[in-house]
């Protein structure tokens, strides 16, 4: 890398989780050693607060994160007492604290977007059953604990037709679209990954830290916030990653490592410690 990273936001799924869920011996030892070294390690995932809490505690990682970014919106900050950091304990009694106002605001703008996102989820449900495929719309408390609408598909292609379709149609309005996998994401526009950790980064902790100072590592179309340079953030991809990610970290001067998953992750942070 050509700038001094300090902070490391690591996308899940792709990225640092392998196939069967579990993180490669490899990566997890270099994320210690990041950690160690004083570079801040943060997650910037789609998954649950829970979900990452039990795999970051199971891996022995826990106290390796400063920051949880969760559902790609709400922030979690981990406030384990610093002997404990320091000693690389995981005991799964860190303590997790949510950022305020962000999480606040999230919440209470969503609640507000939410009959409008049905409203769109419902056309594209229509429009999928018109091409003869079938779909699923998350209900509406889930819609509001996870600060978004999910649809699910049965095929890839299926969901990239119809995320193609609306991303045009949201371009003007308050809402933005994604996806991951065979999930379609519609969501306020602005709580995408990039954002999210725009956010994050006003925290005190963080202030003197310049964007270029920040490295994102991801691996899929919902990592485009963070990773195509719109926020100045240094960006990582790991081989196995969608073409279009590839495109854009190089377009933004990034690194695409010749390994998969966490063994690639491993290979971005050596050259991060080596530089």
């Amino acid at each position: 890398m050509q700038v001094s990273v300090e902070l490391v936001a690591f996308d899940l799924d792709g990225t640092i989780l392998e196939a069967d869920g579990s993180v490669a011996p490899e990566c997890a030892a270099m994320i210690k050693k990041a950690s160690a070294s004083g570079i801040a390690c943060v997650t910037a995932s789609g998954r649950s607060v829970d979900f990452q809490t039990r795999l970051l505690t199971r891996s022995g990682l826990m106290s390796c994160f400063d920051a949880l970014i969760c559902d790609e919106r709400w922030v979690f900050l981990n406030t384990a007492d610093g002997d404990r950091h320091a000693a690389g304990r995981d005991d799964g009694a860190e303590t997790l604290t949510p950022l305020q106002p962000w999480n606040t605001e999230v919440r209470d703008r969503w609640a507000a977007l939410d009959p409008l996102a049905l409203q769109w989820a419902t056309r594209m449900r229509d429009r999928a059953a018109a091409q003869g495929w079938s779909c699923e719309i998350n209900d509406r408390d889930n819609s509001i604990a996870r600060g978004l609408r999910s649809v699910t598909f049965s095929m890839d292609r299926e969901v990239e037709t119809l995320v193609d379709w609306l991303a045009p149609q949201l371009a003007t309005g308050p809402l933005a679209c994604n996806r991951n996998g065979r999930i379609a994401h519609i969501y306020d526009k602005g709580c995408d990954k990039g954002s999210t950790l725009q956010a994050l980064l006003g925290q005190q902790r963080y202030q003197d830290l310049g964007p270029a100072a920040i490295l994102a590592i991801g691996d899929g179309i919902n990592d485009r916030p963070m990773l195509d340079g719109r926020h100045g953030f240094a960006a990582a991809t790991v081989v196995n990653a969608e073409p279009a990610v590839k495109s854009w970290v190089r377009t933004a001067g990034g690194m695409i490592t010749d390994g998969e998953r966490g063994v690639g992750v491993a290979r971005i942070l050596a050259d991060v410690l080596a530089s």
